[in-house]
């Protein structure tokens, strides 16, 4: 009697040993696709506040190059794509793009129509055997 007493102890610690495991690899993989997502935020508004530098430098220099030679037509485009950028990097443009992001997720349709995957949603299922074939090879 004491030995099949201890084994189901044994068992329901190892269920809920388990169970602690697979929260705390959930949330280590949702805590590091936030940080994942948040530097490549980061990222490409340096990436986009290089490119204003350049492009700025351009504009500079191509705007009088064109109205010396009488050649207008370029500058009304150049223009548009110098505010474009300038309202990305130094606007509230950013916040305007994450508006639009949470409204398409908080909205059920748009959601499944715009972010569907295309094999559908990864399970731990799926992942432990992802791990497990990687462990093979």
């Amino acid at each position: 009697m004491g030995a099949s007493m201890s084994q189901a102890i044994g068992d329901s610690v190892s269920s809920k040993m388990e169970a602690t495991q697979r929260t705390m690899m959930i949330r280590q993989i949702e805590l590091n696709a936030a940080q994942i997502r948040e530097r490549q935020m980061a990222m490409q508004i340096a990436k986009a506040k290089d490119q204003l530098y350049f492009f700025g430098a351009f504009y500079t220099l191509a705007v009088p190059a064109c109205i010396i030679r009488k050649f207008v037509a370029p500058i009304l485009p150049l223009t548009f794509a110098l505010a474009y950028q300038a309202d990305f990097v130094y606007g509230n443009k950013m916040e305007r793009i994450r508006a639009d992001a949470e409204a398409i997720l908080e909205d059920p349709l748009l959601r499944a129509k715009l972010l569907a995957l295309p094999t559908g949603e990864p399970t731990m299922d799926a992942i432990d055997e992802s791990i497990r074939a990687k462990g093979r090879s």
